[in-house]
């Protein structure tokens, strides 16, 4: 019920290049602190890598390779609740996402198959030829495969530690996640360009 207003994101960390269109056309490489608005492109280079800040203190990661569309950025007037659609139309996105719980937000992730909707987590979502992964880290998501019916077998709530794909064939169930590696305790000497780390067997 509440009117909309628009809001906007902030490039908290970078490297490599990332490249921003605008709504209206207009191209501009991204730095540290530019800020970008609804409707504008975001692309990573083969060795960019980028982090967004939210009005809400929420962030967005986006690897090497990865182009969004910042499809809806609002926040609803007078309570100040974040309104925020990304499409996802190459590569790869992980959000960490402030909790909605309080300030009824909505964030939610689109790609040609699937949206992943959520209510405060970390969750990551990638975009290939095979289809849509998505995996949650903390918290919980919910995926919908975009068909019309809203039945059973086209929606899924992955809890923490699970994942699934979305393929062309429709959506396949919860599986767990891999765990995470065991680094080893001991320091290794690190040279630029290179970081070094070792993993426990």
């Amino acid at each position: 019920i509440l009117p909309e207003e628009a809001s906007e994101a902030k490039v908290y960390a970078m490297a490599g290049q990332a490249s921003y269109r605008n709504a209206q056309g207009q191209e501009s490489e991204l730095s540290l602190n530019s800020k970008v608005q609804e409707g504008g492109v975001i692309v990573t280079g083969k060795n960019g890598f980028l982090t967004l800040v939210l009005s809400d203190d929420s962030r967005v990661s986006l690897p090497s390779n990865t182009q969004i569309k910042l499809t809806k950025l609002r926040v609803t007037k007078y309570t100040q609740s974040p309104r925020t659609e990304i499409g996802l139309q190459e590569g790869k996105i992980e959000s960490r996402i402030t909790t909605l719980q309080t300030n009824k937000g909505r964030y939610e992730v689109f790609t040609p198959l699937a949206v992943a909707g959520v209510r405060g987590t970390q969750f990551r979502v990638g975009l290939n030829s095979f289809g849509v992964s998505n995996e949650v880290l903390s918290g919980g998501v919910e995926v919908n495969d975009r068909q019309n019916d809203k039945s059973a077998k086209h929606q899924l709530v992955l809890t923490s530690g699970k994942g699934n794909i979305v393929g062309n064939d429709g959506m396949q169930a919860a599986i767990d996640l891999l765990p995470a590696p065991q680094m080893e305790a001991r320091y290794l000497q690190q040279e630029r360009p290179l970081l070094q780390f070792r993993v426990a067997e």
